[in-house]
């Protein structure tokens, strides 16, 4: 019987960082007025977040997917490359989902799948960490595992380096994948900045990449604990959680 507690994907972790950064987000610029007020305040920043975060676990969410699809039909271009599979133009390459058409520069792909040749692509991993509250299950799909770097495939309309620093990807990956006996040294976000070309409506790119180390003592004692906060705030949310896959129900 299994003694599993909770089920945690890094997207719900990302999401409850944002709430817990509230009063560090009010004090952005873009939330800072021509007079030095605030447009949203700490609580009012903090109470949309938690309710983004309900709505993500619970999985009812409505907006346009317009973004993830064009970032869901380029990671496959990608993956396509570097399984030495792509059949498609070579210039530029068009792909539909969802309703959403996309053309994309195909050197754009190429420049991604070339720095990762024979990599793993879209593998799910999985292992359980022990917290004061029980047992989660930490689960995940990784973009790229590549020798011993795991890489997150990130696109974009707007960059600063740095901006996927705080994202749970980072150390929850590389912690599954070595609680499974790989050996991962470092955690890589491959950042395609992407805009599109007025006279053409071709997508181009722009490529950045953000290298961090992987340590899995630390991995394993920044997941505990914001698994932990997490837990402590999902038990005093219940009554609001319809999903319970989260708690293992």
């Amino acid at each position: 019987m299994s003694n599993i507690r909770y089920n945690i994907y890094p997207t719900l972790l990302d999401a409850f960082q944002i709430y817990l950064d509230a009063d560090e987000r009010a004090e952005e610029w873009w939330n800072i007025d021509e007079v030095g007020n605030y447009r949203h305040t700490p609580q009012e920043l903090a109470e949309c977040a938690e309710q983004e975060l309900i709505d993500t676990i619970n999985r009812c969410r409505e907006f346009d997917t317009t973004l993830a699809d064009r970032g869901t039909c380029f990671n496959d271009i990608v993956d396509e490359m570097v399984k030495e599979e792509y059949a498609g133009n070579d210039t530029v390459e068009q792909r539909t989902l969802n309703g959403h058409t996309f053309n994309f520069d195909v050197k754009m792909a190429k420049g991604i799948a070339n720095m990762i040749p024979g990599a793993e692509c879209q593998q799910q991993v999985n292992a359980t960490i022990e917290t004061r509250y029980g047992e989660v299950n930490l689960y995940g799909y990784v973009d790229y595992w590549w020798r011993d770097t795991v890489i997150d495939l990130k696109t974009t309309r707007q960059y600063d380096f740095g901006k996927y620093a705080n994202h749970w990807q980072r150390y929850l990956y590389p912690y599954c994948l070595c609680k499974n006996g790989c050996e991962v040294s470092w955690f890589q976000f491959v950042v395609v900045l992407m805009k599109e070309k007025k006279s053409t409506g071709v997508i181009e790119g722009e490529i950045y990449t953000e290298f961090y180390n992987h340590y899995q003592a630390i991995a394993e004692s920044k997941l505990r604990n914001i698994c932990e906060l997490f837990i402590e705030w999902l038990d005093s949310k219940r009554e609001l959680i319809t999903n319970q896959k989260i708690f293992n129900n």
